[in-house]
């Protein structure tokens, strides 16, 4: 069974994605990636329409059939948090109201799913994703990073 991976970096101010793609050997393929900013001076509903709206294009021309995000750790800013935590409601909504599949995965997770190593840092994270991807001359933020990393998780978390 094929899968296309929509993986998600949830953010108010920027979000990432990045779409995988996976075959029926379970051979990941990059698809895309991309960061989806929004500005404080806009009222907080506006933002997450922005960001609801430019998912679900990608899931529409991407033919994604799974999405997956990174799941919210809280630390220093309780805050900053609590919006993330719209983001990721948005995020599952989205998934219901599309009918697909909807996972979150730890940093935790992630990070030992595509670095092998629980407390890898952001470089190792994004130099693994590019080698697992075979882009390495794609440059990718720490957002886009992350999502494709979630993405890379689901794959190998997938057990169909």
């Amino acid at each position: 069974m094929s899968m296309t991976i929509l993986g998600i970096d949830p953010g108010l101010a920027s979000c990432g994605y990045g779409v995988v793609r996976v075959d029926s050997h379970k051979h990941l393929a990059y698809g895309t990636h991309g960061c989806i900013r929004t500005s404080s001076t806009e009222p907080l509903a506006a933002r997450l329409v922005t960001i609801y709206a430019a998912l679900e294009d990608v899931i529409a021309h991407h033919g994604v059939t799974d999405i997956c995000c990174e799941d919210i750790f809280f630390a220093k800013n309780t805050r900053s948090a609590l919006l993330v935590s719209r983001v990721c409601g948005i995020i599952a909504l989205l998934a219901g109201r599309s009918s697909l599949p909807f996972a979150e995965y730890t940093p935790l997770q992630i990070k030992q799913a595509t670095a092998c190593y629980g407390r890898a840092d952001k470089s190792q994270v994004m130099h693994m994703v590019q080698l697992l991807l075979h882009i390495p001359d794609v440059k990718l933020n720490d957002h886009e990073a992350d999502a494709l990393a979630a993405a890379v998780c689901h794959a190998h978390s997938y057990s169909g």
